[in-house]
């Protein structure tokens, strides 16, 4: 008896790990979701819910009760860490982590009603926002696809992040790695831009969403423009020393 109880214990942990799991939303009604990948994570997932759910089921909870989110997340909780989402209609940017897992919301029809915004960016060629430009509604971004957008991969100069509460975060990499840069509504030319720790010519991807990230997924503009005067001082000082050689 003792040996058929583990077995059947052993089948229903199998049967938990590799079936889709549910968990409850805020009304009480069962939200799908699965593991996409383990060992996997998403260098765009830019909502933080909880620094430690506790668990995936958790996990899946807070995403499913946030409107910011959609239906992609990850978890470290078996790892004590974090658990955060993707925005809606974002494409993964995958990268290898052992401490997270990626999972999905099968029916995201199961969550709140997400929100829509009239949120949307425009890059623009020149510093002063002339010259080519293009725009983006919300959603993530490659270097890829900014030619669909009217846009060129590390052409961009200056920036309009457009609507009530919006915000864009801008990468150096065309896979949302190197450099980033969390920006809310309003108008940033390249000056701004710099000053605020950004390269010029050197936007490769873009994440546009309502609302603002979490405290641990970006830093302060203040933070920002303090590290982008540090460098223009370090600059300003090598090119100093180059001239007395």
């Amino acid at each position: 008896a003792l040996v058929s109880s583990r077995a059947s214990c052993l089948v229903a942990l199998i049967f938990h790990v590799c079936m889709t799991t549910a968990a409850a939303s805020p009304d009480g009604v069962t939200v799908p979701y699965s593991l996409v990948a383990a060992g996997k994570a998403c260098s765009n997932a830019f909502r933080e819910v909880s620094d430690f759910a506790g668990s995936a089921q958790s996990c899946a909870e807070l995403v499913c009760a946030d409107p910011l989110c959609g239906n992609l997340f990850e978890d470290r909780s078996h790892k004590g860490g974090r658990c955060a989402c993707l925005a809606a209609n974002t494409a993964c940017a995958e990268l290898d982590d052992l401490d997270s897992n990626r999972y999905e919301i099968t029916d995201i029809s199961s969550c709140e009603p997400q929100a829509t915004h009239d949120c949307f960016v425009m890059l623009y060629e020149n510093g002063d926002f002339t010259g080519w430009s293009g725009s983006f509604p919300e959603g993530s971004f490659s270097g890829e696809d900014f030619a669909s957008y009217g846009a060129l991969d590390d052409g961009a100069s200056a920036l309009y992040v457009s609507g009530d509460g919006c915000s864009a975060t801008i990468y150096g990499g065309a896979d949302f790695s190197g450099w980033s840069l969390t920006l809310a509504e309003g108008s940033y030319s390249a000056e701004d831009l710099q000053g605020l720790g950004a390269s010029d010519k050197d936007i490769s991807a873009i994440s546009v969403f309502w609302g603002a990230p979490s405290s641990s997924s970006s830093r302060s503009r203040e933070e920002r423009g303090a590290e982008g005067e540090d460098r223009n001082k370090e600059e300003e000082q090598a090119a100093s020393a180059d001239d007395r050689r």
